[in-house]
């Protein structure tokens, strides 16, 4: 954010004479406009917003831990159903007897990890929203894939037997029903959650919206506005102005000085923008 100088009325009396030496412009003011008006709306919005606690590190540690169990279980029910999953690319080389050696463990972990999961406490925030999405994926294709070999059995080309079927079946149904179960208790924890806590960090928001006045700010200036802007800039002088003020002015373009006052919330734009706000009187307004 570059700080204007001057007092409030002097940076508002330069703010209204951009307004001024922009509005000629068609296509600028509809550009600009609106988006410096909803840019000090939400600055003004976010002054009087608590800064979000922060996450106690036992809490951060514990979160991530959650995260890599939920992952390791996900990726272990889709491995052991992956492993008998129909014959492809991936699998061409892959023996029967190998892939059930996989397969068999595979569902072993799977099920004690999403127990775990079951067990373990939900971590707060935007955790069962994201984790939910991801459970629903795996448990779709571990469906299909599960559907495909109860369906085909024995008949396709990668040679499993009867026996081997049977043996993973009860596995790769349990780790199914476990990814069943995750979903419907992380949509609960999901629905538990307040919206407070998983609004957006102020912090974060104020970062987002210096980010949008740096951009306004480098909206570049029509053409054959730049003597006006000078000339105006000339006449506040006369009337008083600090110079350093009207130094600062001319170092910037009228978009730059508009897009800084309108990240200040200290500031009332209101009028600016259409000309009408009390203060000093406009400069040139006879023009």
């Amino acid at each position: 954010m570059t700080r204007l100088e001057g007092a409030d009325g002097d940076v508002l009396a330069v703010a209204r004479e951009a307004v001024r030496v922009l509005r000629e412009d068609r296509a600028t003011r509809r550009a600009l406009f609106p988006r410096l008006a909803r840019l000090h709306h939400e600055r003004r919005a976010l002054q009087d917003l608590p800064e979000l606690p922060r996450t106690p590190l036992a809490a951060r540690v514990g979160t991530v831990l959650w995260w890599l169990l939920h992952a390791a279980g996900l990726t272990a029910v889709l491995t052991s159903a992956v492993m008998l999953g129909p014959s492809g690319r991936r699998n061409a080389y892959l023996g029967a007897d190998d892939a059930l050696a996989v397969a068999l463990p595979a569902g072993v972990v799977a099920l004690v990890l999403l127990a775990g999961l079951l067990v373990l406490p939900v971590p707060a925030g935007e955790t069962p929203r994201s984790a939910v999405g991801l459970a629903v994926i795996t448990g779709l294709v571990v469906a299909g894939l599960v559907g495909y070999r109860l369906v085909a059995g024995t008949s396709d080309s990668r040679g499993f037997s009867g026996d081997q079927v049977r043996s993973w079946t009860p596995w790769a149904l349990a780790g199914l029903a476990g990814l069943v179960l995750l979903v419907v208790r992380l949509e609960r924890a999901r629905r538990r959650t307040p919206p407070r806590a998983v609004r957006r960090d102020p912090a974060q928001a104020r970062r987002h919206l210096r980010r949008q006045a740096d951009r306004l700010a480098g909206t570049p200036t029509p053409a054959g506005t730049t003597a006006a802007w000078e000339r105006r800039l000339t006449r506040l002088e006369e009337r008083g102005v600090p110079a350093t003020t009207i130094a600062q002015a001319r170092s910037l373009s009228p978009a730059a000085w508009l897009a800084w006052t309108f990240d200040d919330p200290r500031l009332d734009v209101s009028g600016v923008l259409a000309g009408t706000e009390g203060g000093r009187p406009p400069v040139g307004a006879a023009e």
